[in-house]
C-alpha cells in the first residue's frame, strides 16, 4: 500500500514529452563551381506544430543583400496537416563578386521567426552557407592584356626612284607620322578608337553584347587590369581625364549587368554606348 501511495505522489513529476517547437531544414546545392552571375538555389522545409506559426512577413525581400549578392526570387507555400503547418520555401540567390582568384564566399545566416498566441516570438537561425567561387577570367590573364605583337617595318626607297620617289616617300612618312600621333593607324589606334569601330559594326548587326564586350576591352587595356564596377574609382584615380565621365561609366556597368545577367537590353543602349566611347576617345588624348 505504501508503494502505491509513493507512485501516486510521483505521477505529477513525470516529464511529458517536451514540445520540440518549430523545426527548419535547409537543402543546398554543392558548395563549389560558381562564377560571376551564377544562380544558387536553396530549399528550406519548415514544420510549425500547432499553434506555432511562421511569420512569413519577416522573410527576406527580393533585391540586393550586399554589393555582390542579391535575392532574385523567393517563394513559399504552406500545407496544413493534423500535426501542424508545413512550409516549403524556395530562395534563388545570384552572385556578382569581383574576383581575380578563386575565393571562399558566404551567404549570410537566415533567421526565421515563429509566433505563438501565449509565448514569446521564437527565432530559428540557419547558419551562413559557405561556397567557392572563381573569376570568369583568371587573374593572370585579366591583369596582363596582350599587346601588339608587330610593328610595320620601314620600307627602303630604292635609288632609282630619284626625286619623285623621295618626294612620295617624304609625303607618305609625314602622313604616317601624323596618323601615328593621332592614333589612327590600324595597329596603333587607341583602345577606345578600336572599340568605336567594333561598336559601329555591332550596332549595324544589333549585337549589343559584342558592343559591350568591345567597350569592356578598351577599359581593361587602358587600365592595364580588369575593370569592374567596384574598381572604377581606382581607374578614375589613375586616369583623372576620365573623371568627368564617372556617371556615364557607372551607368554603363549597370546596363552591362542587365544585358549579360538578366537578358535585358536597356533602351537606346547602342546609341548611348557609341556616344560614351567618343567621349572616352577625347579623354584618352589628354
Amino acid at each position: 500500500m505504501r508503494l502505491i501511495f509513493i507512485l501516486l505522489l510521483s505521477l505529477p513529476s513525470l516529464a511529458l514529452p517536451a514540445d520540440p517547437g518549430p523545426l527548419a531544414e535547409r537543402t543546398t546545392p554543392p558548395p563549389f563551381g560558381y562564377t560571376v552571375g551564377s544562380l544558387i538555389r536553396h530549399r528550406i522545409d519548415v514544420f510549425a506544430p500547432h499553434p506555432w506559426r511562421l511569420e512569413t512577413s519577416r522573410l527576406p525581400a527580393t533585391g540586393p543583400l550586399s554589393n555582390w549578392l542579391e535575392i532574385r526570387k523567393l517563394s513559399w507555400r504552406r500545407e496544413e496537416q493534423a500535426d501542424g503547418s508545413h512550409y516549403h520555401i524556395q530562395i534563388t540567390y545570384q552572385i556578382f563578386p569581383a574576383l581575380s582568384e578563386p575565393e571562399q564566399l558566404a551567404i549570410p545566416e537566415l533567421t526565421l521567426a515563429f509566433v505563438h498566441p501565449r509565448r514569446p516570438t521564437l527565432l530559428r537561425r540557419l547558419p551562413p552557407w559557405t561556397f567557392a567561387a572563381a573569376p570568369l577570367i583568371p587573374g593572370r590573364l585579366a591583369d596582363h592584356l596582350p599587346q601588339p605583337l608587330w610593328r610595320p617595318a620601314p620600307r627602303r626607297l630604292q635609288p632609282h626612284w630619284h626625286r619623285l620617289g623621295w618626294l612620295g616617300g617624304g609625303i607618305l612618312s609625314t602622313l604616317l607620322l601624323l596618323a601615328w600621333r593621332q592614333g589612327r593607324l590600324p595597329w596603333k589606334r587607341s583602345p577606345f578608337r578600336r572599340a568605336l569601330a567594333a561598336i559601329r559594326t555591332a550596332a549595324g548587326n544589333r549585337d549589343a553584347k559584342s558592343a559591350a564586350l568591345a567597350f569592356h576591352r578598351a577599359l581593361n587595356q587602358t587600365a592595364g587590369y580588369a575593370v569592374f564596377q567596384d574598381r572604377l574609382e581606382r581607374f578614375l584615380r589613375q586616369h583623372p581625364a576620365f573623371r568627368p565621365l564617372e556617371a556615364e561609366l557607372t551607368q554603363f556597368f549597370q546596363a552591362s549587368r542587365q544585358l549579360f545577367f538578366q537578358g535585358h537590353e536597356p533602351p537606346a543602349f547602342l546609341e548611348r554606348l557609341e556616344s560614351l566611347c567618343r567621349a572616352c576617345i577625347h579623354a584618352e588624348k589628354r
